[in-house]
């Protein structure tokens, strides 16, 4: 037990890493789909340098690295895990094989034990795709690809499920009424009442879209970096009641370059007319668009959560960059 609590740096920058690879990986997978035969010119290849380092760098990624304790870790793994699942289910779509199914199921495995709404998120579109995969292509070529597609979405959720029962005797939440800290904090037994027993509820809806995508929701200083989160803390919109709420910066303003090219991704992707390429994006691209569903109705809101949107902010710039 003597490295408790001294590994938490190392499994951060090993995640990092895992983020980066992934990462560059992705990009020129969908390179290959939506740009198969153009020859690669230097201003494209810094192009994409300049979108990996904006992803890694230049994103909530820092921001988790900045802190290292194990809220920030969890996130840490739980954004390279889901953007793998949906880098190796794009190519189980593209080329089926028993690698490309493996990787699946693993990267999945990894978001589901990293963060529940990642793992979920990512197995679900694994799941659809075992069941909109059309014929005449994967599934030709593999009849048994739509079996083992579920194996590989189900698998996961099932490992998630033990370990969470066997920790808090639930299969994907934890009692969040036992803590320690509901005990001494009235104002967390205000929320759970207030928000039907637990800290989900649709009234938050308002208060997070608000404080997650406002377009003055930064703020800068004559410090150095000159750029900080907003110095007051995320009010309540809508009548949601709020357990916490930590300074919170807006995706918008601090990653404006990933938010606009996951538009255009999204534009691209999911347009009628797109071209085959394209749709080929679409179920996992689906998958990570997913995950912030459940902080959404989270009664907590801090800029950590913003690492939520990660993954689909890093398919989508990969998408739009190569697009444009």
């Amino acid at each position: 037990d003597r490295f408790d609590g001294r590994l938490t740096t190392l499994s951060m920058l090993a995640a990092w890493i895992v983020t980066a690879v992934v990462f560059s990986l992705l990009i020129w997978r969908i390179r290959r789909l939506l740009r198969p035969d153009a020859p690669l010119g230097r201003l494209e290849a810094a192009a994409y340098g300049l979108l990996l380092v904006a992803g890694t760098a230049g994103s909530t990624v820092l921001f988790l690295g900045a802190i290292p304790w194990v809220y920030h870790e969890a996130y840490a793994w739980a954004i390279p895990m889901a953007l793998g699942s949906a880098y190796a289910l794009l190519g189980v779509i593209q080329r089926p094989s028993t690698n490309g199914l493996i990787a699946v199921g693993l990267f999945t495995t990894g978001a589901v034990l990293s963060r529940t709404t990642a793992g979920w998120a990512v197995a679900g579109a694994v799941l659809l795709t075992a069941v909109l995969l059309p014929r005449g292509g994967a599934r030709d070529r593999d009849p048994h690809l739509w079996w083992k597609l579920y194996a590989a979405g189900l698998a996961p959720i099932a490992i998630g499920m033990a370990v969470n029962w066997a920790k808090f005797r639930h299969p994907y939440l934890f009692p969040i009424e036992n803590q320690v800290f509901t005990d001494l904090n009235q104002h967390r037994r205000d929320a759970i009442a207030a928000n039907g027993g637990d800290l989900f509820s649709p009234n938050m809806i308002g208060s997070t879209l608000v404080n997650y995508f406002r377009p003055d929701g930064i703020r800068f200083t004559q410090a150095f970096p000159f750029i900080s989160l907003p110095g007051r803390i995320p009010p309540s919109y809508g009548g949601g009641f709020i357990d916490q709420a930590n300074r919170t910066g807006s995706i918008v303003m601090f990653m404006p370059l990933l938010v606009g090219l996951t538009l255009w991704g999204v534009v691209t992707t999911y347009r009628r007319g797109a071209r085959e390429g394209a749709r080929l994006l679409r179920l996992p691209f689906l998958g990570v668009l997913a995950i912030p569903g459940g902080i959404l109705f989270y009664a907590y809101i801090a800029h950590r959560y913003t690492a939520e949107f990660m993954p689909g902010l890093l398919f989508g710039s990969a998408v739009g960059l190569v697009e444009l």
